[in-house]
């Protein structure tokens, strides 16, 4: 039977899971692997990149630069987000005065995160090579964005606990299954 040489580096035996892991080649082969331990190898090799990602998205210093006050941050998200809002799609949003509390918050630590914060520039210097990496790292980014709003704006704090939870809601969901699919032996988990 001849093999394509493109094919080669899958049949042949000598090259090792977690070399090819690191190759980027191989991971989604390497996790339906028949043979238990290359699937325990990519699966450690998996999570020692993850915890190593969380814990340089942890050591990073956020920086904010807010001289307004809140009152005028508020004024400030909702023009932002009435300005977008119209350019994408023309849909207009209650006046300020009309606008929830909850909503109103919700704009302002958005605003505060995107606009008056310096992190996301390490997004773009860092080069993560997946998307699962890439993921976690600005989940814990914006954990730790939400921790600082939360400090310096203690008006904004139930907002920021709010969008935390559900971050982290859906990480340790997304866990969950990944170990529960593991542990039936089906692989990657598919997206919902």
């Amino acid at each position: 039977m001849h093999i394509p040489p493109r094919y080669q580096a899958f049949v042949d035996s000598d090259q090792e899971p977690m070399e090819r892991l690191r190759k980027g080649r191989g991971r989604l082969a390497a996790y339906r692997s028949s043979n238990p331990e290359v699937r325990k190898s990519v699966r450690l090799t998996t999570r020692s990149e993850l915890n190593k990602v969380r814990r340089a998205a942890r050591s990073l210093k956020i920086t904010m630069f807010c001289d307004e006050t809140l009152d005028d941050l508020r004024v400030l998200a909702y023009n932002t987000y009435a300005e977008l809002a119209w350019n994408n799609g023309g849909r207009r949003v209650p006046d300020f005065a009309m606008m929830r509390p909850e909503n109103l918050d919700r704009v302002t630590v958005n605003y505060i995160r995107h606009n008056r914060t310096k992190y996301e520039h390490t997004l773009i210097v860092n080069g993560l090579n997946t998307n699962d990496l890439r993921r976690s790292y600005n989940i814990e980014l914006k954990i730790k964005c939400l921790a600082e709003i939360a400090r310096v704006f203690p008006e904004l704090a139930a907002e920021c606990e709010r969008q935390r939870l559900a971050v982290s809601r859906s990480l340790q969901e997304a866990v969950d299954r990944i170990a529960a699919n593991e542990e039936a032996g089906l692989g990657l988990p598919k997206a919902a």
